[in-house]
């Protein structure tokens, strides 16, 4: 089938803001139809028969087929010129369609029946109508054949012009039957043409291809058509002007972008190939499972677009799509059915889409009144997680992406003192706060105006960080929390991740690299402190239910595990990150309540901030400890004179030993895993240590592979395998890591040890592979 045109039209009517595309004809039925009339009529070649109707089954008259063909080839100025001309007897010249007819017949495209007649109101044959289609595209009897109309009706089918279209030579033209003709015309290229015949309609010069992400950008400062434009192996997001506007049910959609000289967006082409949307769960390099537990196998030369570029699935994409749980992603088809690209989608760039803040206890109807929503059914998903209307509340802020009908929400602040701004407070276009620049959306400046240097205020942040709204701490407060680093020099923010660097941070060396309480009243310093909470019995994880003492998680909530004290992670085992659901946590659906450290809970009483107590043990290090003590060990005091034990580990990451951490724990040297914290100004302490329990497989299938997940099997149990694995390979003596590693240790024939922390009841993992 031919790809379908989208050339959009200058029949848009802007209002505000937003832009509202041709209207939808409540008679045509068949979706080619709708797609070739919506073409036909934003080029203004066709028109319904009133507002709502089209009459599809309504058979044209030769008079109307003219008229539909002056305006194809973009004459109607030169219509007047012509109606006062006699060139037939049964054309009046105060007929509608005078001059219609008139400049057809001179422009080469029609001729009477031989008697000084035309027949304007005769019924329109399939045989006459593709024959003023050929000539239309230049070809004449001497390419197409002299036997009329049977040689004009085999050229048609040469050049697809009957695509979707069954008749014969003296069958009646109906409106919807010309409509699908046409179209079919103007994605054929003219005679001796080196584009299709549309370039010439809109006057298009070049073409990109691209995803259309948003067609009415509120901001035209840089354009008001929003794209991801792909080139390659490369992507990037671009703003243009349109002279045409791109109808509403394109955007989402890839195909090719047609510019005109100055740049600007006359027309596109959708692909017309499928496409589906997920919510993504997780992805492995040998597929993408959605919120449902579909996995799709995915082909590792598949490329995948995020952040304005393109990723090969099989080397960084699929780690790409694996950080973007949670949230849509698109995949789009090759005309075999392949997948071509998939798209993780970051929809409208708020710095460009109109912006709205919850005013009141009713949001949803906040958004939907403020951005225009008029889609029946629309996602929300707040703080990058799906989630419902319940989650919102006052002063959350969100933008409306129209790609995936989505309401993109954030209730991300960052309370402190304006330090400075650019160009001034009033029309910033950056913020300083507890020394963090913020970038700031021009929507921001009402609720700017009337703060100067030094107010002590409250910025509301989209889900991407930039300032949305900015009111007094008086009435909105956030209660900050995150952790601070492991010099002592700067904190990043729980909620949104800014990293803040205020000049003067007040904490002891103890917290350093911990989760902080964040104390910002004070102009000259911030104050960190550790964070407390009174843990209850009743306080026990519902993994399942996602709940903590039967208090929601909220949507986003950023979830950090320790050893019980020291350094914070993510529940996957990355310093100082989040994450934000408990899928880590695989063995059992409740937790007890001492596995809970920490939580605090947002405006709607959820849960957004959750700290667990050594639950996946993710986040030690594995590798071969190496205990010191005495005079081997680290000096405490500034002379040197005081020694203590201390520890090292060797890995992948360290394969000539790591630094000497402080150890009061064990000098015992071996395979395990350490947690670590900061103990002084100048020294690392092991805070943790684990000694895994040893396993010799007897033969290489001891382990074994379901559902790309490796597991590890021994007394008729099956422990996984972690997908950080590290695998110490003795006769070369060199260290790996990961799946690639245990690869190598099941081709090496070679003895093996396996070392597995924990209990199988409690999320026993292979952490160590030994081949000797």
């Amino acid at each position: 089938m031919k790809k379908i045109l989208t050339l959009i039209l200058t029949v848009c009517t802007v209002i505000s803001v937003f832009c509202i595309g041709t209207a939808a004809f409540t008679d045509i039925e068949d979706e080619v139809t709708e797609e070739a009339v919506a073409t036909l009529e934003s080029l203004g070649i066709v028109a319904g028969t009133s507002a709502t109707k089209y009459s599809p089954n309504l058979i044209l008259t030769r008079a109307q087929v003219c008229a539909m063909m002056i305006r194809t080839m973009d004459l109607d100025d030169s219509v007047e010129s012509y109606k006062n001309l006699s060139l037939f007897t049964d054309v009046k010249r105060s007929s509608w369609y005078a001059g219609y007819v008139n400049l057809a017949y001179r422009e080469g495209i029609i001729a009477g029946y031989g008697n000084g007649k035309f027949g304007p109101d005769d019924e329109m044959t399939y045989g006459q109508f593709v024959t003023m289609l050929i000539r239309l595209l230049g070809y004449t009897d001497s390419e197409v054949g002299k036997v009329w109309p049977a040689d004009y009706v085999t050229y048609a089918s040469k050049l697809e012009l009957n695509e979707n279209v069954n008749l014969t030579a003296n069958d009646k033209v109906t409106r919807g039957d010309a409509a699908i003709i046409l179209y079919n015309t103007l994605m054929t290229k003219a005679k001796g043409a080196t584009n299709d015949y549309y370039y010439t309609v809109i006057g298009a010069t070049s073409s990109v291809t691209a995803i259309i992400l948003d067609n009415k950008v509120s901001s035209t400062t840089t354009g008001d058509l929003y794209a991801c434009v792909i080139d390659n192996t490369s992507a990037s997001m671009k703003y243009y002007y349109q002279e045409n506007a791109v109808l509403d049910k394109y955007v989402g959609e890839l195909g090719t972008l047609l510019l005109n000289s100055d740049r600007e967006v006359v027309g596109f082409i959708s692909d017309d190939n499928d496409y589906t949307d997920i919510i993504v769960s997780s992805a492995k390099i040998s597929g993408i499972t959605d919120s449902f537990g579909n996995t799709y196998k995915i082909d590792g030369s598949v490329g995948v677009i995020s952040d304005g570029s393109i990723y090969t699935y099989n080397t960084t994409g699929y780690v790409k799509v694996n950080s973007h749980s949670n949230l849509a992603a698109r995949f789009y088809y090759n005309d075999d059915g392949s997948i071509l690209y998939i798209y993780l989608t970051t929809g409208t760039d708020p710095s460009t889409a109109e912006v709205a803040v919850a005013s009141s206890d009713a949001p949803a109807f906040d958004f939907e009144d403020a951005l225009g929503i008029t889609d029946d059914t629309y996602y929300i998903v707040k703080n990058g997680t799906l989630t419902n209307a319940e989650s919102l509340a006052v002063y959350d802020v969100a933008y409306y992406d129209n790609m995936t009908n989505t309401l993109r929400v954030s209730d991300r602040k960052i309370t402190g003192y304006i330090q400075s701004a650019s160009p001034s407070v009033s029309a910033a276009k950056k913020v300083s706060v507890l020394g963090c620049e913020i970038d700031v959306l021009q929507c921001a400046w009402d609720t700017l105006q009337g703060f100067k240097l030094g107010d002590y205020v409250t910025l509301l942040l989209t889900d991407n960080g930039d300032v949305a709204a900015a009111y007094s701490a008086d009435v909105v407060f956030d209660e900050m929390y995150g952790i601070l680093s492991t010099d002592g020099n700067s904190i990043t923010l729980c909620s949104s991740g800014h990293v803040i660097k205020p000049d003067d941070i007040s904490a002891t060396f103890t917290l350093n690299g911990t989760i902080v309480k964040v104390d910002a009243s004070d102009a000259d310093r911030v104050t960190c402190s550790a964070v407390k909470g009174k843990v209850k019995v009743a306080d026990a994880v519902d993994v399942a239910a996602n709940t903590v003492g039967g208090v929601p998680i909220a949507p986003g909530c950023a979830i950090y595990e320790w050893s019980g004290s020291g350094y914070v992670y993510s529940l996957d085992g990355e310093y100082a990150a989040s994450s934000t659901d408990l899928s880590e946590i695989y063995w059992t659906d409740t937790l007890d309540y001492t596995y809970v450290s920490f939580y605090h809970t947002n405006r709607l009483g959820q849960i957004d901030i959750l700290v667990l107590s050594n639950v996946t043990g993710n986040y030690y290090e594995y590798g071969y400890l190496t205990g010191y003590k005495e005079e081997e060990g680290v000096s405490i005091s500034q002379g040197g004179a005081v020694f203590v034990k201390a520890m090292t580990v060797t890995n992948d990451e360290y394969p000539n030993e790591s630094q000497k951490y402080v150890n009061t724990i064990s000098s015992a040297s071996g395979y395990g895993g350490i947690a670590l914290a900061t103990y002084s100004k100048n020294h690392v302490k092991v805070s943790s240590i684990v000694r895994p329990t040893a396993i010799t497989p007897a033969v290489t299938d001891f382990f074994l592979n379901e559902d790309d997940e490796w597991y590890m099997t021994a007394e008729s149990t099956s422990i996984p395998v972690s997908d950080n694995v590290k695998v110490y390979v003795a006769t070369t003596d060199k260290w790996y890591s990961g799946e690639g590693g245990l690869l190598l240790a099941l081709s090496s024939e070679l003895k093996m040890t396996a070392y597995y922390d924990r209990t199988l009841e409690t999320g026993a993992q292979v952490r160590i592979i030994v081949v000797e």
